[in-house]
């Protein structure tokens, strides 16, 4: 028996099923094509969840939202960014731990455990937090007290899509592109220095 049928049979694995931990095999998504998924989404849901929120908050009944009282505009930044940071980062990574492990390219157990994941989302919350603040302090330092509320409601979509996939990509990176490898390590695997 050749010695890649022999692995194939102690790991369960058949060739080229994408279930023996290969992630270049055809089944299985390229790391690069994962994380561009994975930061499509996040953008999407962050940028929904964020217009469906303002309209909690502020309606959508054009009028002049002010960045102070009485409407607080500028304070919505924050929390904003918490919510967007803590779960464009934990969902993700979460996921993406799954659906290695459901691959084989993680081994039962294996991959990043609950403390670096948490260190990971902690990482975003406070890059979220951060972003969010500096909003926050530009919209009251500003030149401009009030905001039409259409003009708001795009900030806060784009605001939250953005960040949305900044923090699922260096969360995801962090946290996964060691382990997987990248496309060009594996490239370089398969097809050797042409060098």
């Amino acid at each position: 028996m050749p010695a890649s049928e022999a692995a194939s049979a102690v790991s369960g694995a058949r060739p080229g099923d994408g279930s023996g931990g290969n992630p270049g095999t055809s089944t299985a998504m390229p790391f690069s094509g994962l994380l561009a998924r994975e930061q499509a989404l996040s953008a999407a849901i962050n940028g929904v969840l964020s217009a469906l929120f303002f309209a909690l908050m502020f309606g959508l009944t054009p009028r002049l939202l002010a960045n102070g009282a009485p409407d607080h505009f500028a304070r919505d930044f924050l929390p904003q960014g918490l919510m967007v940071a803590l779960m464009g980062a934990l969902v993700p990574a979460l996921v993406v731990r799954a659906r290695l492990r459901r691959e084989g390219r993680l081994a039962r157990g294996a991959g990043p455990d609950a403390g670096a994941i948490a260190r990971a989302v902690g990482l975003s919350v406070l890059g979220g937090l951060a972003s969010g603040g500096a909003l926050f302090a530009l919209a009251l330092v500003g030149p401009y007290a009030m905001m039409p509320l259409y003009p708001a409601l795009l900030l806060k979509i784009v605001y939250g899509a953005v960040l949305g996939t900044a923090v699922t990509r260096a969360a995801l990176i962090a946290l996964y592109a060691g382990r997987v490898g990248t496309d060009e390590a594996a490239g370089r695997g398969d097809q050797g220095d042409t060098r």
